[in-house]
């Protein structure tokens, strides 16, 4: 599916993690990746990533909250859809 700039997504993705704690050797084996499902305007894509930002300025036509996801951590992508009242 073809997506286009402004298009509003629904992203499921896997995030690398850190853990901070000492850790003995079996207890690093229960670390791993994190799944991720983040939601925004589509603001950029190319063949490495996407750009999605949570919030849109529309009077300066600026993007906030702009997260840069490779396109390999990507799981899945669905286009939302607005509803009306």
């Amino acid at each position: 599916m073809k997506f286009k700039i402004g298009d509003v997504l629904k992203v499921a993705w896997t995030d690398a993690s850190i853990n901070h704690n000492a850790l003995q050797l079996s207890e690093l084996a229960e670390n791993g990746p994190l799944p991720m499902v983040s939601v925004g305007f589509l603001t950029s894509s190319d063949t490495n990533r996407i750009i999605i930002s949570m919030e849109q300025d529309t009077e300066q036509e600026k993007y906030k909250e702009n997260l840069i996801i490779p396109r390999a951590y990507i799981t899945s992508v669905v286009r939302l859809k607005e509803t009306k009242k």
